[in-house]
């Protein structure tokens, strides 16, 4: 009898203890279950419980500070002995947006064989997983009859008595990404003992068995009185937009004041103070930082907003500044003409021009093969050693379109010498060539002087990845396919592969040189404009018109065309019959072999 009383009296005194300390530290619980309802369901806040491990469970007397009473959650069927180690327990997922400092609390009694170890698991994504390394700064586990702590196996909770209440605490305090998380969530799971491979008894003088079972209740997610203030959040987030947007920020602090900047000086309480959504148009760097009093003032959040140009084709590309700042969308479609490992370089080339791809961070992940058509390309251009490159910002997913013919432009080395920057890049044929003093094989990173007659020019064997290093230097005249490029050593001309040495010029290559488009009228229109377009042999024909984002909005025939000459109009409306607004709209032919983009202004 005296025993029951002073363990009462024990249990007593220990929750008066909890209670001080929360109240000490103003912890206010926003989510718990305690099953009385006999189901999943919270019984305060929100939330979602889920078991784990193809466990099984029912509702059976819980803690309630004397050992009985109540309803608890019970689960049984762990995995096997040296099998499935944290995989089984149950999960709680719980938004803590608008909250910080997180404290987790659950009652939990394990039978005499069931798991001697638990973790607590934690996610900050709702994906990855990371184990909470229990310790005594950061957690609590007390045996409600004892009253003593039974501490931690190398961050794991130790049951050291079985069919015993424990009660545990696990402090997120100084996990900061746990807070304002609308992805935090939490797994208890059973576990092998530190450094084994096998689960020890909740009895130690026991055995382990997969029958045992494992309580739970009373889990209950807490949060302190915030002393400083969230971060502010943007939407929509910074990146690459087409168009003029607005920006709202959300502060999940109540009461709390938001100031920003969109020049990127830090927010002070000097600063425009948010009240309404911010409209952006044109590359804009926004920082903001919330306020309130009494608390600490949020971290300062900052993202960029850009916003592209859009340009028809490479010529009109190759026509900007290349300020190395201004982002540009090509809606034009351009195709692979060459790849190497250097820096993940592309080179590719459409009707009229060509240009390099430097992608040395790797944005564009997909490994594009020559003949690869690629649509939508965004980034800035710069010069580097005189040579014109494209850094991308975007990736690229995947080709638009595949196996298109690559064609070489026939020049002559006078032509090319005269007009290097126009065909840079691009895949070029010179017929009647030769390697001036031929002999012996090519090696790596050398320059050997060519000739056709007009002139002379370098030949640079830059293509480190090219199949013809160590090979023989062709002797005689040849018809030779190669990239005009240009490092800070001078201007030279490179081929890609073996069999450009041996060039053959296809009816594709003449096609290619005509304009199939021959423009719109009126243009500016409104609403309706006529676009010319001749075709020189029978083929399949695609003209649709894209927005300034590069977003079709028409298709306006897709048919297999005669010879000759065609026109086709567009009314201004999208594929649902919609109008669409003023702007600069373009549209797009593409042929088997072909593809040409131009410009019209519609204009109400």
């Amino acid at each position: 009898m005296n025993t029951n009383i002073t363990r009462i009296k024990n249990i007593t005194l220990m929750l008066v203890i909890m209670l001080a300390v929360s109240l000490m530290f103003a912890q206010t619980s926003f989510t718990q279950w305690d099953f009385e309802s006999s189901d999943l369901n919270p019984a305060n806040g929100t939330g979602t419980l889920t078991t784990l491990g193809g466990i099984s469970y029912e509702f059976i007397t819980g803690f309630t500070g004397t050992g009985t009473g109540g309803l608890a959650l019970q689960t049984t069927g762990y995995p096997a002995q040296g099998t499935g180690n944290k995989t089984a327990g149950i999960q709680a997922m719980v938004s803590t947006v608008g909250k910080e400092n997180i404290e987790i609390t659950w009652h939990q009694r394990n039978s005499n064989t069931a798991s001697s170890r638990m973790c607590l698991q934690y996610t900050l994504d709702g994906v990855n997983w990371n184990d909470f390394i229990a310790n005594s700064t950061n957690a609590f586990n007390t045996n409600t009859v004892t009253n003593n702590d039974s501490g931690f196996d190398n961050g794991l909770y130790i049951i050291d008595a079985g069919a015993t209440w424990f009660y545990r605490k696990a402090s997120f305090a100084s996990i900061p990404e746990a807070n304002n998380n609308p992805n935090f969530g939490i797994k208890i799971v059973s576990s092998f003992e530190s450094g084994t491979n096998a689960y020890g008894p909740a009895n130690p003088t026991g055995s382990y068995a997969t029958g045992g079972t494992y309580r739970y209740d009373n889990l209950t997610f807490a949060s302190t009185a915030g002393t400083v203030v969230l971060t502010p959040s943007f939407d929509p987030a910074g990146g690459v937009y087409g168009s003029p947007i607005n920006v709202s920020i959300l502060c999940p602090t109540e009461g709390a004041l938001i100031y920003y900047t969109t020049d990127g000086e830090e927010p002070s309480q000097s600063s425009t103070l948010y009240q309404d959504p911010i409209n952006l148009s044109q590359t804009t760097t926004l920082k903001a930082k919330a306020f309130k009093d009494d608390y600490t003032p949020s971290n300062t959040v900052s993202a960029t907003y850009s916003f592209t140009a859009s340009v028809a084709n490479l010529s009109e590309l190759k026509q900007q500044n290349a300020d190395g700042t201004t982002i540009y969308t090509v809606i034009g479609e351009v195709y692979v003409n060459y790849t190497q490992s250097f820096r993940n370089q592309i080179f590719v080339q459409d009707a009229n021009a060509g240009l390099l791809i430097d992608d040395y961070s790797n944005v564009i992940t997909t490994n594009f093969n020559i003949g690869d058509g690629i649509t939508g390309l965004s980034g800035k251009i710069e010069e580097f050693n005189g040579m014109l490159q494209f850094v991308p910002i975007a990736n690229i997913t995947a080709p638009s379109s595949t196996n298109n013919p690559i064609t070489a432009v026939p020049v002559t080395i006078q032509e090319l010498n005269a007009n290097f920057d126009i065909y840079e890049s691009r895949l070029v044929a010179i017929s009647g060539l030769s390697f001036v003093n031929a002999s012996g094989e090519f090696a790596t990173g050398t320059s050997y002087v060519i000739t056709d007659g007009t002139g002379n020019a370098n030949f640079r064997t830059s293509f480190y990845d090219a199949d013809y290093i160590d090979t023989a230097i062709p002797t005689g005249t040849i018809t030779m396919a190669c990239i005009p490029h240009e490092r800070v050593d001078g201007r030279f001309v490179g081929s890609r592969m073996l069999s450009d040495f041996a060039w053959v010029a296809t009816e594709t290559e003449v096609i290619s040189k005509t304009k199939m488009l021959q423009g719109n009228y009126p243009n500016p229109f409104n609403p309706n404009t006529t676009i010319a377009f001749q075709i020189s042999k029978a083929n399949n024909v695609n003209i649709a018109i894209f927005n300034s984002k590069g977003q079709k909005v028409r298709t306006l025939i897709n048919q297999y065309v005669a010879a000759g000459n065609h026109t086709v109009n567009w009314n201004g409306k999208d594929d649902n019959n919609n109008n669409m607004p003023s702007g600069i709209y373009f549209y797009r032919l593409q042929s088997d072999n072909h593809s040409e983009v131009r410009k019209a202004i519609l204009m109400k």
